[in-house]
This record gives C-alpha cells, sequence and structure tokens, in this order.
C-alpha cells in the first residue's frame, strides 16, 4: 500500500504538483512524496501519542527514525585513528 501511495503522489509531483497535508488546521506543504507519507503518520497525533527515538550516546529525542539516523551520522561518525 505504501509503495503504491508513493508511486501515485510522485507522478503528482512530476506535473509540478505541491502536496498540501488536508486535515484540518494543518497547513503544512511539502515537495516530497515521502516527506509527505512521513508527515500524514503524524499529522494529528499528540506529541505524547508518537513513538519517539532516542540517541543511546547522547539521549537528544528524535519524532523520527530518519532524525535518529541523521543525527547519528553527523554528529557520532567518529574516524579511529591509531597512532603508533
Amino acid at each position: 500500500m505504501f509503495f503504491f501511495q508513493c508511486t501515485k503522489l510522485k507522478r503528482l509531483m512530476k506535473y509540478g504538483r505541491t502536496l498540501i497535508c488536508e486535515n484540518e488546521g494543518c497547513e503544512a506543504t511539502f515537495t516530497t512524496a515521502l516527506g509527505y507519507l512521513t508527515h500524514q503518520k503524524i499529522c494529528g497525533v499528540k506529541e505524547e501519542d508518537r513513538e519517539k527515538f532516542t540517541c543511546e550516546i547522547c539521549d537528544k529525542v528524535y519524532m523520527s527514525s530518519v532524525g535518529l539516523k541523521y543525527h547519528m551520522q553527523a554528529k557520532h561518525t567518529q574516524v579511529n585513528i591509531i597512532i603508533h
């Protein structure tokens, strides 16, 4: 189902369409199908009821696994240098 929705939305966007959240009171707009679909999973859900993703290194909390993954790559990627 997710793949079908994403493909359909990508076709709409190919023709220059911007996706707009249809939930009442939300005015979010999106330029990618994935961004729109990700937003739809959390729009209208109370923050305390949303799934949270916590960094095990610094305890920073993210609202998506993608956000946590980006954080891990940007902030906690270490280059191991061995000095002899």
